[in-house]
């Protein structure tokens, strides 16, 4: 686990703050990377990524880039999840295409060799999500013509 903190002087009184960074859940390590999910195929895991869409096309990948990312263009799937009022209403302002949201998920990796998965076959693993740990703001990104 990793900490952080700020030390703040005003006028002669010092106030410290420290928080603990997201970096494990429930004893799990948080995932960053698409290379570091290769040897996680049907495990439990957690995973911090983007969750994009464009009309009825979806994805979700790791935040960080790296040569597996590709590999891992993941299609959510909510079967299992338990949704807030909170996480539903903001999954709901995802419609068009350029919107996107940071999530940091719980749930199980699927990828088998040459099987495609979500809307005609776009993308390349499944991610059955069991719980939503975080959730940023959702994004809309202009697109150009």
């Amino acid at each position: 686990m990793k900490y952080y903190c700020v030390i703040i002087s005003f006028m002669g009184f010092c106030v410290a703050s420290c928080k603990l960074t997201n970096d494990s859940v429930q004893n799990q390590n948080v995932i960053y990377e698409a290379c570091e999910l290769a040897d996680k195929i049907n495990d439990t895991i957690v995973v911090r990524g983007t969750y994009s869409t464009c009309m009825e096309y979806s994805s979700f990948n790791p935040v960080k880039s790296d040569e597996c990312y590709d590999a891992f263009d993941m299609d959510l799937r909510f079967n299992q999840a338990h949704f807030t009022k909170e996480v539903e209403a903001r999954l709901d302002e995802m419609y068009g295409c350029g919107v996107s949201i940071k999530l940091t998920l719980r749930g199980i990796l699927r990828k088998e060799k040459d099987r495609k998965y979500g809307h005609l076959g776009s993308n390349t693993a499944e991610f059955d999500v069991l719980d939503f740990i975080e959730y940023g703001k959702v994004k809309f990104k202009k697109l150009k013509n």
